[in-house]
């Protein structure tokens, strides 16, 4: 009976070519309109909605002819040192300044040494009464010149490879700031290259870590090095800044071809800022660096009870017992 039934059910359905209808069933939406609101009015309704069957395609889905695709990369048009004023090219070529360091600023990727060193003279260059701006490279084997008074240096520091400024400009006695472009702790390269500039006769060395703005990638720490470089450079805060990040790379390619640099584009919106530390580290030996872990004071003075670097007091030092007086 229940087979009868389902075999019945299945003659009496209608179905209809593929995308067509009956017009029966394209009047069915206004048709169910008007039920609708005759059932909210409480009035019974034997309309019977019929819903349309499409047929479906048989057979297997047909065959597509793998075609392989062709990627077409984006052409960025390459400068070089063709398009930098004739007066300062001389002047680029003594910082090692290649067509490849002026690409990479048009690529937008992490910039050289020598883009650093040739915005250092053209911050110092701008500002001629500033004092600092020696060669990045100088501060891995801690070769910086000693300087006494107001200075601003960019240094570049290992784990992780990053640049970062430091400057004693408007700092108290004995203290240095830090604008670092990463909410890290101070560096332990950037202690030693501040120590080995300075040389101070004071016990202690104190780091503030400034309110600097963060950098929102890996690649950008060199230009905020320069940008907050050349906010102190002309008297002001790099904190009350904030920096339009997209386009660093553009302005600094600008500065360098046009051989003078500006005020660096800025944003109306507020930017992340590092956290301000402060940090005090105690110095040692004639080399006035602190005491690391590893490296040991293998020689102590019998007058005043400090302690010496070996390899710093160079020839004497191997010559000398630990138990006499060094002076």
């Amino acid at each position: 009976e229940k087979i009868s039934s389902c075999e019945a059910f299945f003659r009496n359905l209608t179905t209809f070519p593929r995308n067509q209808t009956s017009a029966a069933i394209k009047a069915a939406p206004a048709q169910l309109a008007q039920t609708t609101a005759t059932s909210y009015l409480g009035h019974s309704n034997s309309t019977k909605l019929v819903v349309p069957l499409v047929k479906a395609r048989r057979g297997w889905p047909k065959k597509v002819r793998a075609v392989k695709r062709k990627f077409f990369p984006n052409h960025v048009k390459k400068v070089g040192l063709a398009t930098v004023k004739a007066d300062m090219l001389n002047v680029y070529k003594r910082y090692s300044l290649s067509d490849a360091d002026l690409n990479i600023l048009v690529q937008g990727t992490s910039i050289s040494h020598s883009v650093i060193n040739v915005a250092q003279y053209l911050i110092q260059k701008k500002y001629p009464t500033c004092v600092g701006f020696q060669d990045v490279l100088l501060g891995r084997c801690l070769q910086f010149t000693q300087i006494n008074g107001p200075f601003i240096q960019i240094s570049h520091v290992q784990n992780p490879n990053h640049c970062l400024t430091v400057t004693n400009v408007g700092a108290d006695k004995n203290t240095v700031f830090i604008y670092d472009s990463i909410d890290q702790d101070t560096p332990p390269d950037a202690v030693r290259q501040i120590c080995h500039i300075l040389k101070l006769q004071s016990q202690t060395l104190t780091i503030q870590t400034m309110k600097a703005q963060n950098q929102c990638n890996t690649l950008d720490c060199g230009l905020f090095a320069i940008a907050n470089m050349y906010y102190i450079a002309s008297g002001r805060k790099p904190e009350t800044f904030n920096l339009n990040q997209v386009m660093l790379h553009k302005h600094l390619l600008q500065c360098i071809q046009n051989g003078m640099i500006e005020d660096f584009p800025l944003i109306n919106s507020m930017a992340a800022r590092v956290q301000p530390r402060n940090s005090i580290y105690k110095l040692h030996c004639v080399c006035r660096q602190p005491q690391y872990s590893g490296v040991v004071l293998d020689i102590t003075c019998a007058g005043c009870s400090r302690g010496f670097h070996g390899a710093c007091l160079g020839c004497l030092a191997a010559n000398l017992d630990k138990s006499i007086r060094v002076f």
